[in-house]
């Protein structure tokens, strides 16, 4: 295990740093284990949702739902919003009197598209079937996703970067992740 705080070795069993004194409370093998427990349990929580959607896809009861208009309207209107999000300009670039307004497309991000694309449809299908914790999970995945692509192209760009500006496309996926995780805490009640 190393020092948080300075980097140096610490002996096996040791919870303080020889160099700097600091306390380091776990070393990195415990964490490891832990999140790899933590990752196995997420992953098997997701196996069980994909297979209930499938289920439930498969019975017809998407159909049913739109038939019966059973449905969690506001995180289906959220999903509906982010989805076409990701179709609008996301940034508008200004310099020197040239203006241009470019979706993650242009910007050859296309992957990121079809994933925010994937993750709104996987939350319209939540609201769909009444999965509110399905509805709020892609809600903070397309609320992560849409803020780790802005954070890059401003990374990207470095100095540049004071000449992007966001613009519908941003907002749209941002409010519509944003709407159905509060959906999630609305329907509960």
């Amino acid at each position: 295990m190393f020092c948080e705080k300075c980097g140096t070795q610490i002996p096996e069993g040791e919870k303080k740093c020889p160099n700097c004194g600091s306390n380091n409370g776990i070393n990195s093998e415990e964490m490891l284990k832990a999140v790899s427990k933590k990752s196995q349990e997420l992953m098997s929580n997701a196996k069980k949702m994909t297979e209930e959607v499938v289920d439930n896809i498969q019975s017809g009861e998407i159909q049913k739902n739109i038939q019966n208009k059973s449905f969690n309207v506001v995180a289906l209107v959220g999903a509906i919003v982010a989805f076409i999000g990701v179709l609008l300009p996301m940034y508008k670039i200004a310099a020197f009197g040239f203006s241009q307004s470019i979706n993650l497309f242009a910007m050859e991000k296309a992957f990121s598209a079809l994933l925010l694309m994937g993750i709104a449809a996987i939350g319209a299908i939540g609201a769909i079937l009444k999965k509110t914790n399905l509805t709020m999970v892609a809600g903070i995945a397309l609320v992560a996703i849409v803020f780790i692509i802005y954070f890059s192209v401003k990374s990207e760009l470095g100095m540049a970067s004071s000449l992007v500006k966001t613009t519908i496309g941003f907002y749209s996926m941002l409010i519509g992740g944003i709407v159905m995780i509060v959906s999630h805490f609305v329907s509960q009640k």
